[in-house]
Formats: C-alpha cells, sequence, structure tokens
C-alpha cells in the first residue's frame, strides 16, 4: 500500500492510498523514483528536456503569491507618527529612523 496523489480543479494535491479515484481518474504515485549513481540514461533525458524547453531552468519564473512580502506598499505605510510612540511592526525598513 502506497501513498498516492491526484490533483483537484486548484492544483492541489489529494492524497489517498487507492489506485483511482471515484472519477475513475488513475492516482500517481506520490513517492518519488529511486536515484542512483549508476543511471545509464539520465544524460538522455536532459538532453529530450532541453529540447523541448521543460528543464526546470528554462522555464518561465513561479508569480508570486499574495502572501509575500510587498515592498511597494509597505513603503506607503507612515512610519513617522508625531504623537504616538513607534510602532515598528508597520515600518518595514528600520535603517530610515534616526535615532
Amino acid at each position: 500500500m502506497h501513498l498516492m496523489f491526484t490533483e483537484n480543479k486548484d492544483g492541489k494535491r489529494i492524497y489517498t492510498l487507492k489506485k483511482k479515484t471515484i472519477e475513475g481518474v488513475i492516482t500517481k504515485s506520490a513517492h518519488p523514483a529511486r536515484f542512483s549513481p549508476d543511471d545509464k540514461f539520465s544524460r538522455y533525458r536532459v538532453t529530450i528536456k532541453k529540447r523541448f524547453g521543460i528543464l526546470p531552468t528554462q522555464l518561465p519564473a513561479k508569480p508570486m503569491s499574495p502572501l509575500d512580502y510587498d515592498l511597494e506598499a509597505s513603503k506607503s505605510i507612515d512610519c513617522y507618527p508625531t504623537t504616538q510612540p513607534i510602532d515598528l511592526h508597520l515600518c518595514p525598513d528600520i535603517s530610515t529612523f534616526n535615532f
């Protein structure tokens, strides 16, 4: 019994122990292939991936998620309140303060 997965509509993995889903879709193994230092065919796999442009170095960069830090939006925050103490959580760049 091996851990298997299938992808939902959002691209997230759904893990199961079954070989087929309820819809009849065949699941994929969640375990990576075994690595062998004596792999005689790795050169050919790399050549084919280069030819079709699917090497990880040839793929476009993934877009940043909205949870990533947005530097431009953080610059618009007022970091210098006049009557209240400075809240360092609101100020992303502490090097701009004159102590």
